[in-house]
């Protein structure tokens, strides 16, 4: 891979009882299981929507499906695919949409619903570093900031054990596209925002399209 892939879509079509048993069974069996010990059934909808969304990813450009391979989860519960190091992915979701994305390099990415909070200002205030919080207040999206600091912590794969105060993701008060050796991509729906982040010595092209979910056909 030259590129760096993803794919997002609304959830919303796998109501449907047809639509999700398809995709379910295109899955594998240890993913189905999964699926279906989770608690609710939004969580079913995100879980069965993402690694689908990576399973087209596979296919396309891997010519290899989810259920072809062994998936483990690390020490902070970023998965990863078992002997293949050139193959990273990440997976998010939020709201109504879920998002994966394929690199040849570490990734992490993040999608945030955009929605009125009253506590931004004190999580500002405990979470963004000094730099952040300036851009904050100077305009810079909550939702922007925090996108960018989810995508950055899955890509090291760190989980919420990394004090997130010890790296900033703007520079100059500016959400640049690079930042302390780290790449940053990002694309805004209405109402949501989303971020990609990735490490390496240099730059790739990302391209992140939206896919209708009753027309991801598997092979």
């Amino acid at each position: 891979m030259n590129e760096i892939h993803g794919l997002y879509a609304n959830i919303k079509m796998l109501e449907q009882e047809d639509l999700f048993r398809y995709f379910f069974c295109e899955l594998s069996t240890e993913r189905q299981q999964k699926i279906e010990a989770l608690r609710t059934q939004t969580g079913r909808l995100h879980s069965l929507g993402a690694w689908t969304l990576l399973d087209r990813l596979l296919s396309d450009d891997m010519g290899v499906r989810e259920r072809e391979l062994e998936i483990a989860i690390g020490t902070h519960r970023k998965p990863y695919v078992v002997g293949r190091t050139d193959i990273q992915f990440n997976l998010s979701h939020s709201g109504d949409y879920v998002l994966a994305v394929l690199a040849p390099v570490e990734i992490g990415c993040d999608i945030q619903r955009v929605e009125e909070n009253e506590r931004q200002e004190q999580i500002a205030a405990r979470f963004f570093t000094a730099e952040e919080q300036e851009a904050y207040a100077s305009g810079v999206g909550f939702y922007r900031i925090w996108a960018r600091k989810e995508s950055w912590i899955k890509c090291d794969g760190s989980g919420m054990t990394q004090d997130l105060r010890d790296f900033s993701v703007v520079a100059d008060g500016q959400c640049s596209s690079r930042i302390a050796g780290r790449y940053f991509a990002e694309l805004r729906l209405d109402g949501y925002e989303m971020a990609v982040c990735y490490a390496g010595a240099k730059g790739y092209a990302v391209n992140i399209v939206e896919a209708a979910m009753d027309r991801i056909i598997t092979m």
